[in-house]
């Protein structure tokens, strides 16, 4: 977790082990799980994996590294199983 001078949370890494590059911002899309220099949320890039097929179309259709959409994919098949 990271927080700002006043002490307030501004960013948190959920889930660090299984996707580093996915985080929650109060600021970003409204707190939902991004990808980390995209700001792309993770449930669309699954969305869009889970239609296309390949994480690698989805990669590049986003302009994305393969491995972002991999976390992407990851962290929110751990949040459905946590639901």
């Amino acid at each position: 977790v990271v927080f700002d001078p006043a002490g307030e949370a501004i960013e948190w890494t959920p889930r660090p082990k299984i996707a580093p590059n996915v985080f929650i911002h109060p600021r970003i899309e409204f707190g939902r799980p991004v990808l980390r220099r995209s700001n792309i949320p993770t449930e669309t890039i699954a969305k869009a994996v889970k239609v296309e097929g390949s994480a690698e179309f989805v990669a590049d259709i986003f302009e994305i590294p393969v491995r972002h959409v991999r976390e992407a994919v990851k962290f929110e098949a751990q949040l459905a199983k946590a639901a």
